[in-house]
């Protein structure tokens, strides 16, 4: 720690520019990323999975289908919807309801989308079908690959959502543990360049592993709680140096010392992400490989990137200070440290307690795979399909 805190502290500026430059160009494939994403994550190589390639293989069954879902429309429709489709040349076959009487049941009806081979650009090939049948009313496109491309624009939705609430809510909480605006952006600074850097390599990953719909959750989360941790751990020893000694002392001693802690609880985040790769589906695997990587990053912005800020910064960060922080406002916690170390066996019991009581709910938690309900009922691909389902009685997706 000696010798990063010594290249820190005499090639901060250059830091800064390998880090700025490394954010530009991952930022040019975190934008990529969504489209490199599919399926939830919980398939699996098995028994299974080689029965039905066979089967597509021997006896001429279709790798993947989708359904075109017609309410209340009529034949001439229909089949002006379906040479749509056709002339589109995405799809192996197509079984119409006009050719088929069983796929008809009172207003409702459905085609069958087949496809013989497992398609890499299935996304594309459901937007092009769904701009096709963009003006036809009734008509809506469902089945797996259409919902698996609604649950990634709902996840991205939901994404901008959670960070929308998310980061006031964090740079309140900021404000009040730095007192300034300049030392409570920070945090969110190296949590931006955290996430977006791991999004590029994600992207870069996506052309060799099948990544999940949900890494677009996953990375925010941990990227984001990480390196607003590792800031708060090391801003506050850098300003508690600070009082002591010079800015570039206390920068070198912060690094020493913060920085050894961040490195170990970072370590033990990621043995434990790491563990989860011995579980052999794509989404547990999808967070163990998306988490590590979060990780390291994290704790290499946090003992670079950050440092080299603050000596940049040096008596700035206290800019736009906006609440007056105690000089002695660790007395507090001193005390409560203090009451911790004098009764541990009684506070061991009442947090023991505290904890079993936030455990009962979970005799109520349903655990299952998440299929169709994973997508919001506002989605027509959902509501087609539960239409189907009713209506013929057919299988969840």
């Amino acid at each position: 720690m000696f010798t990063l805190a010594r290249l820190v502290t005499k090639s901060y500026k250059v830091i800064i520019t390998l880090w700025a430059i490394l954010i530009v160009v991952m930022a040019f494939f975190a934008i990529q990323l969504p489209s490199k994403l599919h399926g939830d994550g919980f398939w699996m190589e098995g028994e299974h999975a080689e029965v039905m390639d066979i089967a597509s293989e021997t006896f001429n069954m279709p790798a993947e289908t989708m359904f075109l879902v017609f309410d209340k429309v009529g034949d001439k429709q229909i089949a002006k919807t379906i040479e749509k489709v056709a002339n589109l040349d995405v799809v192996t076959s197509i079984v119409s309801p006009l050719e088929d009487t069983s796929l008809y049941s009172k207003d409702l009806s459905y085609a069958l989308l087949q496809f013989k081979d497992k398609e890499d650009d299935m996304p594309e090939i459901v937007t092009s079908i769904q701009e096709a049948i963009d003006k036809e009313k009734g008509v809506v496109l469902t089945g797996a690959p259409a919902i698996s491309k609604d649950i990634n624009t709902a996840s991205q939705r939901d994404l901008m959502t959670a960070e929308a609430i998310g980061l006031p809510i964090a740079i309140i909480v900021l404000l009040f543990a730095f007192g300034s605006v300049v030392a409570s952006f920070i945090p969110l600074i190296i949590g931006i360049s955290t996430i977006l850097v791991s999004f590029g390599l994600l992207t870069m990953l996506g052309n060799r592993i099948d990544l999940s719909i949900f890494v677009l959750n996953i990375i925010p989360m941990l990227g984001l709680a990480l390196s607003i941790d590792f800031a708060l751990l090391f801003i506050s020893r850098y300003r508690e140096e600070r009082k002591k000694s010079g800015l570039l002392e206390a920068v070198s001693t912060t690094i020493r010392t913060a920085g050894r802690s961040v490195l170990f609880s970072a370590f033990c985040v990621f043995i434990g992400l790491g563990a989860m790769m011995l579980v052999e589906v794509d989404i547990f695997q999808n967070i163990a490989v998306g988490g590590m990587i979060v990780v390291a990053l994290a704790v290499l912005s946090s003992i670079t990137l950050l440092p080299s800020i603050l000596i940049m910064l040096g008596e700035r960060i206290n800019k736009w200070q906006l609440l007056k922080v105690k000089k002695n406002g660790d007395d507090g916690w001193r005390k409560f440290a203090n009451k911790v170390i004098k009764r541990p066996i009684l506070l061991m019991i009442f947090s023991i307690l505290i904890l079993g009581i936030a455990v009962i709910p979970v005799k109520n938690m349903e655990l299952t795979i998440p299929s169709i309900e994973s997508l919001p009922k506002s989605y027509d691909s959902r509501s087609a399909y539960e239409a189907m389902q009713e209506a013929f009685g057919l299988e969840d997706t």
